[in-house]
């Protein structure tokens, strides 16, 4: 599933230069814009306390990226826009500048067009000049002239006690239990997303859909805390995502829909926002993780999952 289409990044492009034209004045603007250039964001674990080493967990797919700058000897912050990676954007700005903030975006997967900046990648800030490679460029802009960025890296801002839940179903005993006809691969490289092991779940043609769960039930006692689950997933058929609370109505839990993610036979990385729903919660503590697999086309289909976790922190946008 692909993030906005090109033509609507390059539309809030657009309106994003537009905008900082008219808030500079004619004799900040010059008549040819330089470009900026960033091939893609890597996001590598921390050099020191890092989570976890475990093959998998800072797997990602950091598909944008927001820009600000701020000029030479300005205090304003230009917003540059939202742009699809790998990015080239036009700058109306002419000579030095003091900062570069890059955000790091993520689409959030499924049936939506969604690029959130995601607090839990470190933003990407450039003072003066910036590595690219071996060099060391100076961050400066020339009408008709490209800054290229090149590659650069972002950090998974995490501690231990944000992750609730990860798994990447390696050959060790697995941290949680997956209830419902779902199984686990334990020594399958070819197969599996990163490292050997992943779980799977047939559903025969036979049946219109398949449910499992996480067999756990989760607890978030900050109400302003964020709450993301994040997967790698492939399969033929959709995959229904949903919480169920201890929040009852009538006597029964209350279960509410997440998202739906669209089969893929490729391998993608999931980012699911659960703050939303459980807010309407009432942001009640307790809560379950459910998915439905839906076989509309009544298929013989099978679903894939690797690398699940379940983080939560207060970090803000």
């Amino acid at each position: 599933m692909k993030a906005h289409k090109p033509t609507t990044l390059r539309r809030a492009a657009l309106a994003a230069v537009l905008a900082l034209a008219v808030a500079c004045s004619d004799d900040d603007v010059p008549d040819i814009p330089s470009f900026l250039h960033l091939d893609a964001i890597d996001l590598v674990p921390p050099t020191e306390n890092a989570v976890t080493t475990d093959s998998g967990f800072y797997s990602a797919d950091i598909v944008a990226a927001y820009i600000s700058v701020q000029r030479s000897g300005s205090r304003a912050v230009d917003t540059i826009g939202l742009f699809e990676l790998p990015l080239t954007a036009p700058i109306l700005i002419n000579g030095d500048v003091e900062y570069i903030n890059i955000y790091p975006a993520i689409a959030q997967s499924g049936k939506h067009s969604i690029l959130p900046h995601y607090p839990l990648y470190s933003p990407i800030r450039l003072a003066g000049s910036a590595r690219v490679g071996a060099d060391t460029v100076p961050l400066r802009f020339a009408p008709g002239d490209t800054l290229n960025l090149g590659r650069q890296a972002s950090v998974c801002n995490l501690t231990p006690q944000e992750v609730l839940l990860y798994d990447a179903f390696e050959p060790v005993n697995p941290s949680f239990s997956l209830a419902g006809d779902i199984g686990w691969v334990s020594d399958d490289r070819a197969g599996a997303c990163i490292g050997t092991g992943y779980a799977t779940l047939h559903v025969a043609d036979t049946l219109s859909e398949a449910s499992f769960h996480i067999n756990r039930t989760f607890a978030i006692t900050n109400p302003g805390n964020i709450a993301y689950l994040e997967f790698d997933y492939r399969g033929d058929l959709d995959l229904e995502i949903s919480m169920r609370s201890s929040y009852t109505v009538g006597g029964s839990p209350v279960t509410l829909p997440v998202m739906v993610v669209y089969a893929s036979q490729q391998w993608k990385h999931m980012y699911v926002n659960l703050g939303r729903t459980w807010s309407t919660f009432n942001h009640n503590p307790q809560f379950e993780i459910h998915f439905k697999a839906l076989n509309e086309y009544m298929i013989d289909g099978d679903l894939f999952l690797d690398n699940l976790k379940l983080i939560t922190s207060d970090k803000t946008l």
